[in-house]
Formats: structure tokens, sequence, C-alpha cells
């Protein structure tokens, strides 16, 4: 974890983005790194630490006729205290100086209860340059995923 921290310290310093550790999904300018899937470019930027998350929610996107401006991941210790949501926040900051993203979503596990209610979905909802600007968190149920087989409208969560 020491070494993660320092990484992503010299990164900030550097305007840099450490993806990862933990991190095997990114499309950066519509190319795929890592486990990517091949989805259709648009206006909707995701920045997340968690990678199946990151797949699931593009997945659901492209499927619903949008497109994916960048879909960045952090890695699943980011949002550690220990790391401070580094690379969140940067990814975050870039999507809102991309032009290309008009909608911002963050994708991850709850952040640490001591962190400030709504600090990340402020940033991006200020960011986010749609007509109108929402958040939502879904809290996953351990064990039994979300099934995307389904559309949304006959989809209760947590169930398959």
């Amino acid at each position: 974890m020491a070494d993660e921290v320092e990484l992503k310290r010299l990164a900030v310093k550097k305007n840099l983005l450490v993806m990862g550790p933990d991190c095997g999904t990114a499309i950066l300018d519509g190319v795929p790194l890592g486990f990517a899937n091949a989805v259709r470019r648009g206006r909707i930027g995701l920045v997340g630490a968690s990678g199946t998350g990151l797949q699931e929610v593009s997945c659901l996107i492209d499927r619903l006729g949008e497109g994916l401006s960048q879909v960045i991941g952090v890695g699943g210790h980011d949002l550690d205290d220990r790391v401070g949501g580094l690379m969140m926040r940067a990814g975050i900051e870039r999507l809102a100086d991309d032009p290309g993203t008009r909608v911002i979503v963050l994708v991850s596990k709850p952040p640490p209860p001591r962190w400030p209610a709504g600090s990340w979905t402020s940033r991006a909802s200020r960011a986010s340059r749609s007509s109108s600007t929402s958040s939502a968190a879904i809290p996953a149920s351990p064990g039994r995923p979300v099934s995307s087989s389904e559309p949304p409208s006959k989809r209760r969560h947590g169930t398959r």
C-alpha cells in the first residue's frame, strides 16, 4: 500500500494518472486497455474503483444506445483512507476538462464513512454538462449481482 500511495502522490504532482493496482479496465480516447469491452463512443465518462463495475456499467450504457467518452479505472484501493482517493479525484477532474464528456458517472464501493457526504458526487455534478444532473447509488447485494440480461425496467436490484 505504501508504494501505491507514493506513486499516486507523484502522479498528482506530475498531472498523471496511475490506473491501479488491481485495475484491469480503461478506455482512453476510444482505445481499450486491459479488460475493456467493445462499446460505442459517446458523451458519458466513467471513473471507477471497480473494474468489474466499470465493465458492467459501460456495457449497460452501450446496450441502452449511448456511448462512452472515457472509462478510467483507478484501482480498488484508491478509496482507502491511506490513498485518499487521489486518482478518483484526478479522474473526475480529467473528465470535467474533457470536451467530449457531457455526463460523469462514478462507479465504486462506498467511500469510508469519515469522508464528507457528497464530496465526490458534488464535483462530478458540477462538471457534468447535461441539462439535468443527478447522482444515484445502488447498494450491491453481496454475492447476488444485478443481472444485465434483462432490460433495466424489468430488473429488480439484487435478483437474477
